[in-house]
């Protein structure tokens, strides 16, 4: 959880991600990281792992995205960057070169393929499901009329 929270805030500050957002990213990259490790340790492939956990964080984003108020996929995209298969893809491309093993080495790559298309698709599949239940709330918000209560303030337009 904390290394691949380092990670993505790593990322996320190489890719000139808002301040603002460092501590969403960490945390939703924890989450993802915790939920592919926990399926991975009940026995579920990679793929697998990585594309519900990649649900998660598309399940996280519509809410860290209106809390923080940057881009969604600024968020999900450096959120999963711990999950991406980069040693698969290397293993894969040193044993094609090998010719005893070259087969392995096809499957690493179909393997390490396969798991960036379930990141992909899970963080869009996240995003789906949680984008109605997130309207739902902002025209909840927008339903009930101006501030009954607190402090009043004067409009600094």
């Amino acid at each position: 959880g904390l290394g691949a929270a380092l990670a993505a805030t790593g990322f996320a500050m190489a890719s000139a991600a808002p301040r603002l957002a460092l501590l969403p990213i960490a945390a939703m990259a924890a989450v993802a990281m915790g939920v592919f490790q926990l399926l991975t340790h009940f026995g579920l492939d990679r793929p697998w792992a990585s594309g519900l956990a990649a649900i998660a964080v598309g399940l996280l984003t519509p809410t860290m995205r209106r809390l923080v108020g940057v881009p969604g996929m600024v968020l999900a995209v450096s959120a999963v960057v711990p999950l991406l298969p980069g040693l698969l893809i290397f293993r894969g491309l040193s044993l094609v070169t090998d010719p005893l093993r070259s087969s392995q080495g096809i499957l690493a790559i179909i393997t390490a393929g396969s798991g960036a298309l379930a990141l992909a698709a899970g963080v869009l599949a996240g995003d789906f499901v949680a984008h109605p239940v997130d309207r739902g709330a902002r025209l909840w918000r927008m339903r009930r009329g101006p501030r009954q209560w607190g402090p009043k303030r004067r409009y600094q337009g």
